[in-house]
């Protein structure tokens, strides 16, 4: 069916005054819109554009009787701001109302101006400002009035007129007699012109009705599409929005999780928590609007005993990873994808699950770099799987199959494929050849460094393909690497212990090897040395 929007325009002022106006349906924020974020600037900016006459952007509202969940706009914003407390259920007489699809930031912004605070300061336009200056026509939250600073709402009242502002500004003291015609006038001029602005200069508004006979679901399609800063909004955002609207406690539940995997050094969290829900479920991996709108779904959701195990399941599983020795932290983690898989092991089995097991499966998975383009088809048959059973032969058959059986690893593939900017493959080979050996700084955080710093490499007219192979690479704790910075391999390692050279597999000490100009013997030699250390230990993971 076609959908057919209302477009049309109206003014700044009509649009406020129809915000949080319950008694006649009005404006309102739906439970799909994120939190407000704009800053100080952006509002001074949006201003700014207005003043210009420049263009803002549309306004996207859907006018509904759909029992939407929704919260109102806020009129006093501080940091910090408990957004998840002012959402509000429909009331069981449902009336009409508009919900803001796209412009949240710009109307917020305007209501604050208008009608609040900002960190307990209002809005103040400085009348002397002009275009042509530096800061362009300046605006400032302030908590009191200072020199030529007039508070915006008084300047913009639709019960004052626009005529009379220059005289009012005369009487206030604020356009003094010692003004030139010329500073009174554009003093004036621009109290008149923003009073215009908001009065009678238009904005265009599209509205989605009754008529165009669209879903919650489509309506959510269509708000995934679109962001006022420009980037497509993330449909793990929405998707979190709309459990949230189905189930009341959904959010602070979900925002516990995310909190939590956010300790333990994991970052942008909400895509893989939610896939992992749909993985435990038994709904695919790659995130579906329509899965969390399922009965069946939302009724595992709501179901305590579930919810708590899928939570447990996830939360001890990124704690085992997060611990992950051979990684050195969750920023590390090249792939999530392995990490989904054993979520939906310790999900369906706990009883089964085995650290050495857990910790196999990912040295295979990392190493391999299997995962890291894998198909949601072969995702899906994966999880499948290890519902049944966690096997990691079978798992490695299946990849085998899927990446025409090439995924062995060896340890010259590692040396040649290994290279500075992948720092998670870095850390993990690195880490192979530390672990295990004697004076490996266990549980000290450990940063890469390059063992022929990369300004004596480029003085010496080495090209970074060479500088920045794993062989010239290795892992120092913070202070060794604050300590060592550019000084010379010969210079930081002169007088070291032996255990410390084969910590760090460095060749034996023959005359001048540390030396800029045997750059290609070290690295050869070096490559050698790791080539066979690394081969033992991926002997024993196979």
């Amino acid at each position: 069916m076609s959908r057919v929007a209302n477009a049309n325009s109206t003014t700044i002022i009509n649009l406020l005054e129809n915000i949080n106006k319950e008694q006649t349906g009005g404006i309102f924020l739906p439970h799909i819109q994120r939190d407000f974020v704009w800053d100080e600037e952006k509002i001074y900016s949006l201003m700014d554009s207005l003043m210009r006459g420049y263009p803002i952007g549309a306004i996207l509202l859907w006018r509904t009787q759909e029992p939407v969940n929704y919260r109102p706009f806020v009129s006093d914003y501080v940091s910090n701001f408990d957004f998840e407390s002012q959402m509000q259920n429909p009331d069981e007489n449902i009336r009409a109302r508009e919900y803001v699809l796209d412009g949240q930031q710009r109307l917020q912004s305007l209501f604050i101006a208008l009608n609040g605070s900002y960190e307990e300061k209002e809005l103040y336009f400085n009348i002397q400002s002009s275009p042509l200056d530096e800061e362009g026509y300046e605006f400032r939250f302030m908590t009191k009035p200072q020199g030529f600073w007039v508070k915006v709402r008084d300047l913009v009242s639709p019960k004052i007129s626009q005529e009379t502002l220059p005289s009012r500004l005369k009487n206030q003291g604020i356009i003094a007699s010692t003004h030139t015609e010329a500073e009174a006038d554009r003093m004036g001029g621009n109290a008149m012109r923003l009073h215009r602005v908001f009065n009678m200069d238009t904005i265009p508004v599209i509205t989605l009705g009754y008529t165009d006979n669209i879903s919650t679901n489509e309506i959510a399609e269509v708000f995934v599409r679109i962001n006022s800063e420009g980037a497509v909004l993330e449909k793990a955002d929405l998707l979190m929005a709309l459990i949230r609207n189905q189930w009341a406690e959904a959010g602070r539940e979900l925002s516990s999780i995310n909190s939590q995997l956010e300790n333990m050094g994991f970052r942008k969290t909400r895509d893989f928590v939610l896939r992992s829900f749909q993985a435990m479920l038994g709904e695919g991996t790659v995130l579906d609007l329509k899965i969390f709108s399922k009965e069946k779904v939302q009724e595992k959701l709501k179901d305590r005993k579930t919810f708590a195990s899928m939570r447990t399941a996830i939360c001890e599983t990124l704690d085992f990873v997060s611990k992950f020795e051979f990684i050195g932290g969750a920023k590390n983690v090249p792939s999530r994808n392995p990490l989904l898989l054993l979520v939906c092991h310790r999900y369906h089995h706990p009883e089964k699950w085995s650290d050495e097991q857990a910790r196999n499966f990912l040295l295979f998975a990392f190493l391999s770099k299997a995962f890291t383009s894998v198909s949601a088809k072969t995702m899906d048959e994966l999880v499948k799987t290890i519902k049944e059973k966690f096997n990691i032969q079978a798992i490695k058959a299946k990849m085998a199959a899927k990446n025409q059986g090439m995924l062995g690893v060896n340890a010259s593939d590692l040396l040649e494929r290994v290279v500075y900017k992948n720092t998670s493959s870095v850390h993990l080979a690195l880490r192979l050849l530390l672990q295990g050996k004697s004076g490996f700084p266990h549980g000290e955080p450990l940063e890469i460094d390059h063992i022929f710093p990369v300004s004596l490499c480029k003085k010496a007219g080495i090209k970074a393909a060479q500088y920045h192979q794993l062989a010239n690479l290795t892992l120092l704790t913070h202070k060794e690497n604050s300590d060592k910075a550019n000084m010379p391999p010969a210079q930081w390692f002169h007088g070291r212990e032996k255990e410390y050279l084969n910590l760090h597999s460095i060749p034996e000490m023959a005359p001048d090897i540390l030396d800029i100009k045997n750059f290609d013997k070290f690295i050869q030699q070096r490559k050698a040395i790791i080539d066979t250390e690394l081969s033992v230990i991926l002997g024993s993971l196979s």
